[in-house]
Order: structure tokens, then sequence, then C-alpha cells
């Protein structure tokens, strides 16, 4: 069955796989473009939040510090009024009680001139130290106190801040106090939640100097976890922090670095502008990596598993994609070119090669049942193939285009090229495949046969595909003229285009005839042929349209078995046949049966059939056994299994079946025995035959094969009285034809068949009322 796609699909196909194969690895970059920039956001805000934090701690710590610095220096200031006013014995004993209060490592009493001495009584000179000589100036300061030591003297101090607190008395300088507090200020600031390896902190002064740091105050367990900070401090000395100090003009700085073992640290430079100093808080390595760190592996597993899903998807598409694409382009049979494929190519010349000397040939092969049949499905499709390949073979590849268009018929496309040129083509193609087919394994075959071909012009007017190909079949079904010996051909000209107006008139209002009740049936009364007795009945639709006039059967049947509204019809039929027969039964007519008959269309995959014409008849009330429905011979052949179900599933809800037309096939006796069938009706062409003796022997035939099967016989076309001799002496029972009556209305054929009865039963009716 050929593959229809839509106009947005047909566009998405004709993509070649190479380009689609682009777009998809475009695709793929693009994803990993996006969701690279999502990593690396998410990295920044890792990072940013990293300094947020570590900036909140540089400054938690830089106002502790100052806080204790200041705490300290109120501390040193009363012990140096101490120093002034107390006696000795009191001024020790004050310096003994804050000594041991502040943990201080040293205190120191310095006068005017810069020399000191510290409780101990050791002497100290601060006549070259700054930051005292400004403490004795009014100013409190801070320093390196690694100055208190002397060459080769080792402290046991953490830290090496000391602080500079001036002494005075009536506003006046009289002295200073000098300490260190490092050990003050690292008891009462650090915690194990700095230590614990994540977080480092230093203190500097303007200078760069180091003058006191985390470490000092850990424990081995921590200092071990800290074993990033001697890597650090080098690459802080390295950096020069001095430099950065300066360039930070006083604001708080954020910045990065790789330490020597290849680790990245995040450090925040906060100033203590109080004091000339700076806090350093340093990123181990760990910090912002351990809190994120699942995040982190969360994200990079997603994006391998995410882009190897991708990629494999991406594959996966690439090759559905080429399946799709030889599924919709590629014909199974022949492996050429599809019908979607013909589409596209015959709008692309239409499009570019322009319409002018442009045809389209329909060429159908005749009776390819028969060749199915006797061959097998294997070998028809076997010729398929190669009379496409030596038509692929024989014509002019540039200027044509050739599909298989459905189960034996192909489409040509011709631009530019005379048709005796495509025709003496044609014919060598024929003699090839004749030739091929009839040679294979050596089996002496001798089969041959014969297409016919239909072409139609396309010009401005007559341009549409669909359009151009009904025109070219219409012209293939009227070919009349020879090319050859295998070859039979026709034009579509004038008389066709009337024919394809006429059909069209009778498409576009068939539906509103329909609606409006322009359909009518009549009957045509089957006869008893030995006694002339009505005995059933034959409902044929007619139709008078309005405009149109009468149309016959014979030509807008057809049409509707084309387009699929012959269902409708059937129905109706089937509908206002049961009406008429209720109206008998309310009349108290006896019934008698009536046939409808059914289009190959009513039969192909409708397994429930049976159950909607048992509903319609139970609606009206009418016994199914009164209604017989007939089928033509003919539409057993495409899937003979399939309706045989149908008919099976519409005896099994007890309906008369018959088969029409019987004998105008070729494998009619073969179908007997398989279907299980109330009647067999002639066909006509038996009784119109010249050679009577023939007919009557297969009449007889016929007749005597029916009762052996337990079937009625019921002969067409009676219209002569030698024609109902000849059918009794043939042992037929049953006949219709012109002899007993022409089709009738309703109300004509109850006149003829319950006339008596019709008189009896208005009688009977009088007298109830």
């Amino acid at each position: 069955m050929p593959i229809t796609l839509d106009r947005m699909t047909r566009r998405f196909l004709v993509v070649p796989g190479r380009r689609m194969g682009s777009i998809l690895i475009v695709s793929l970059l693009c994803f990993f473009a996006v969701f690279s920039l999502g990593v690396w956001k998410i990295e920044n805000n890792i990072r940013e939040g990293n300094f947020r934090f570590l900036e909140e701690t540089a400054s938690r710590i830089g106002r502790a510090i100052a806080l204790r610095i200041n705490a300290s220096s109120h501390a040193m200031e009363a012990v140096g009024m101490g120093h002034v006013h107390d006696s000795d014995e009191e001024h020790f004993a004050r310096v003994e009680r804050i000594y041991n209060r502040l943990g201080l490592d040293s205190l120191i009493y310095v006068g005017t001139n810069g020399v000191g001495h510290d409780h101990a009584g050791k002497r100290y000179d601060f006549t070259d130290n700054s930051a005292v000589m400004a403490a004795l100036g009014g100013v409190t300061s801070v320093f390196d106190c690694r100055l208190l030591l002397e060459d080769g003297e080792e402290g046991n101090h953490a830290g090496h801040l000391g602080l500079a607190v001036p002494v005075l008395q009536d506003d006046m300088v009289v002295g200073a106090v000098v300490a260190d507090v490092g050990l003050h200020l690292g008891r009462n600031i650090l915690n194990s939640a700095l230590l614990d390896g994540k977080l480092v902190f230093s203190i500097f002064d303007s200078r760069g100097t180091l003058l006191l740091e985390s470490s000092d105050f850990a424990d081995e367990e921590q200092k071990s976890r800290s074993r990033y900070l001697e890597a650090i401090a080098e690459e802080m000395e390295k950096e020069g922090m001095a430099r950065r100090i300066e360039e930070s003009g006083g604001k708080r700085t954020s910045f990065a670095f790789t330490s020597k073992d290849g680790r990245s640290h995040s450090a925040v430079l906060v100033p203590i502008p109080e004091y000339n100093l700076c806090t350093l808080v340093v990123s181990t390595g760990r910090f912002g990596i351990e809190e994120f760190a699942f995040v982190d592996r969360t994200v990079y597993m997603l994006f391998v598993l995410s882009t190897g899903l991708l990629g494999l998807l991406c594959v996966m598409l690439c090759l559905f994609y080429r399946y799709c694409r030889r599924l919709a382009f590629v014909d199974p049979v022949t492996r050429g070119m599809s019908p979607v494929r013909f589409e596209l190519e015959y709008d692309r010349k239409m499009a570019f090669a322009g319409r002018e000397d442009a045809s389209l040939y329909c060429i159908d092969i005749n009776r390819f049942k028969l060749i199915n049949d006797f061959f097998g499905h294997e070998e028809g499709n076997r010729l398929l193939s190669l009379l496409y390949a030596n038509m692929k073979r024989e014509l002019p590849g540039e200027a044509t285009c050739l599909c298989r268009a459905s189960r034996d018929k192909f489409m040509l496309l011709v631009c530019g090229i005379g048709q005796d040129l495509i025709l003496s083509s044609l014919d060598r193609a024929m003699q090839a495949s004749i030739r091929e087919f009839g040679s294979r394994e050596g089996t002496g075959r001798n089969s041959s046969f014969s297409v016919s071909v239909g072409i139609c012009p396309i010009t401005e007017e007559v341009s549409d595909l669909a359009v151009v190909k009904d025109h070219a079949d219409l012209a293939r079904e009227r070919a009349s003229m020879s090319f050859g010996n295998f070859i039979h051909y026709g034009f579509f000209d004038e008389e066709d285009m009337q024919r394809a107006r006429r059909w069209h008139s009778i498409e576009s209002c068939m539906t509103q005839s329909l609606e409006e009740g322009d359909f009518y049936i009549l009957l045509q009364p089957k006869v008893v042929l030995s006694t002339g007795i009505i005995c059933g009945a034959e409902a044929l639709v007619r139709w008078h349209h309005p405009q149109l006039g009468l149309i016959m059967p014979d030509e807008f049947i057809p049409l509707f078995e084309r387009n699929g509204f012959v269902k409708r019809i059937d129905m109706w039929v089937f509908k206002r046949v049961c009406a008429m027969m209720a109206g008998w039964i309310a009349k108290g007519y006896r019934l008698l049966p009536v046939s409808v008959n059914l289009s190959r269309c009513d039969l192909e995959n409708r397994l429930s059939l049976a159950e909607e014409l048992a509903k319609i008849a139970d609606a009206y009330g009418v016994p199914h056994e009164y209604l017989d429905l007939e089928i033509t011979e003919t539409s057993f052949y495409k899937d003979p299994a399939s309706i045989r179900r149908v008919v099976d599933g519409m005896r099994k809800a007890s309906f008369q079946c018959s088969i029409d037309d019987f004998g105008t096939g070729y494998s009619s006796l073969n179908l007997l025995p398989d279907l299980s069938v109330a009647t067999i009706k002639i066909d006509r062409s038996f009784l119109s035959s010249g050679d009577m003796e023939k007919s009557s022997e297969v009449i007889r035939m016929v007749v005597e094969l029916a009762d052996r099967l337990g079937m009625k016989v019921i002969a067409e076309g009676v219209e002569t009285e030698e024609q109902r001799e000849f059918l009794r002496s043939c042992s037929c029972q049953v006949g219709q034809g012109f002899l007993y009556s022409k089709p009738v209305s309703e109300e004509e054929f109850e006149r003829m068949a319950f006339g008596s009865e019709g008189t009896q039963a208005q009688d009977k009716s009088a007298k109830e009322s």
C-alpha cells in the first residue's frame, strides 16, 4: 500500500541523510555549549559564594581583633597608670592579675626616653621601634613583637603581634606599656570551625609583615589537616603582601591563586583601619568544594550521562531517519522510487523544468492478478522488479521519472521527449521482462503479458499531480491503440475531460443528494420459473438529481466505489429495504426475501459488518432470514480469506448470502466449496452467449454442483420465452429479468406480489375499524 505523507513530513524527509546528521551534530554541540554554560554558571555561583563567605569571615575576624586590641589597650593603659600612682607592692599585684587574665607573654613599661623594663626587671631599648615611639607620642600602635627577642632567642609565644599603648597623666604622655597580645587574641578569636583545615587566616601590618596566623593556635591534629599553610605562606610571600595591601587601597579585595601543589585557593584581604592591619582569610582548597562536591560531581555525572544518551539518541535518530527515508522514498518491491519521492520529484521538475512538453504516463499490467495466482506473489513481485529495472534501463534517465504507484501500476513523468521514443523504450523493456521472467532457472516458462498505458499532457491549467494522475487513469481505461505486441495506449482527450467534469459534478453533489432524498430504490421481482409466482425481489438503487437528471447506476456506482461513498449508499439501501419490509409486516403482508447488493468496499476489513446490519434489521423488526445479501464474485479475489470471514459472520447472524454475477471470474468453481452462501446468481452473459449449446452444459453443471452443495440457483437476465424454457430444461428453479418485469417502484411491486393479499388486508382492516 503506498505511503502518504503530509507536506511537513515530506519536507522533513527530503533533507539528505548527511545534512540531517550534521544538524544532529550541531544540536549536540549546542547542547554541550548550553550545558557547559550552565556548569560554568554553577561553578561561578559557588566561587562567588565562597568569596562572600570568606569576606564575611575576614570581616568578623577583623572586627574581633580590633575589639580585642581595644580591650587589651585599655587593660594595658590601666597597668601603666598603676605604675605611676600605685606603690610597688600594689603595682606588682595588679600586673600579676592582668598578666594572668590576659595570658600575656610579656608586659613592659617604657619611659618617655624609650627605655623600659618588664615585671622581672629586664631592660628593653625601644628608641628604634617606631610603633613604641608612636605610643610615646600618644598613638596606640601594633608591631612585630619578634623585635623583643634578642639574637638567638626563641619565643614561646603564639603569633608575633605586639601592642604599644600610651600612658597619660593630665593629658600628658608619661610613658607607654608594651605587651605581646598574640596569644590573647588567638584564644579569644579562633575556634575549631576555622582550624579544621578548611580556612586559615593571617594578620599583616601595613608593610606586609606577618603578625599572626591561625596555625599558631592549632593542635597537632589540626596542623596535619592544615598542611597547606606552609605552601600558602610561600605563595603569599611570592605574591608580595605589601604590594597587595598597597594595591587594595584600604578596601576589601578578593583574589585567587594556585599553590605549588597544584591546588586552587581563594583569598580575601580585609583591612582593619584602626590599627593599620589587614586580615587575610584563605581557603585551603577544600572549602567550597567539599560542601558542593556532591553538586559538582552530580552535575558532571549528569553531563556525561546526558551527553552520552544524547549522542546515542542522535545516532539512533540518524539510523531511524535513514530508515524512514528508505521507507518513504524507496519502493519495497522494485527498490526504486516510491510514490512519495515521485511526488517530490514531480514538484521539483514542474518548478524548474517547466510544463512545456511534459506528460504523465500511467502504466498498468493487464490481468496481473492472474500472474500472482498462477505463479505466486513472490514471482509477481519479481516481474514488477524486472519490468521496473528494464524500463529504467531503456528510458532516457535525465528526462524521465519512474515509480511504482500501486500494486501493478507505474507512473512515468516525461519532459521534452516524444511519445514514439517513450513507447519504443517501453516496448523494449516489455520484451526483455517477458524474456527474463520466462527463463528463470531453465523452467522454459512461456508467460506473456501486456500493459495498458494512459497518457495525459501536463498544461498550465492541469498540472496538479492528483488531477493529472486521474486523467491518465481515465485514458488508460480507454486504451484502444496498440504499439507493438504488448502495449495498448490511449490519450486523455476532450471526451475524457467531459467525463472527468461529469464525475466531478456527481461527486460534488452526492452527499447533499443522499441527505435530500434524491436516491430511491426499485424492486425487480424474482420468479419461480415453473409457476411464474413471485418469490422475492432484488433492491436496485436509482438517482434522480434535480439538475443532472437521471444518473444511471453503471455511471455512479463505479465512481462511488472509487471514492468510498458506496458504503453510505449500501447502508442507506439496506435501511430503506428494512423500512419497506417493516411496512409489509404492518400491513399484514407475507414477507418475501429481498436482496441487497453489497460492494467490495463494504466487506474489506469490516468484521463488524454483520453486527451493524443485524442492529439495523432488529431496529425495524425484520427477521434476518428474509434479507439476502448479494456479494459479487469478483469481491473474493483481492482478499478471499478476509471476505470469507465476513460472509461467515453474516451467515451466523442468520442473513441469507448470495454470489452475484457468478461466472464472470476465472476461478468461480474454486470458490464454491469454501463459501457458506445459500444462492448462486448466474450472470446474464450465459443467456446472451451465441453458443447456447455450450452455455446449456455449463449451466447444467453449475445447477448440479450447486444442488449437491445445498445451494439454490437464480438466473439473471431472463428476457425471452426461449430463455425461460432453456433454463427450465437445465433444472434452474428461479429467474429474474424483463420477461417477468423490469425494476418497479415499491407500490407497484406490492400490487404485483401482494395484490389479493392487499385487498384482503384492507377489508380486514376496515372490518376491525
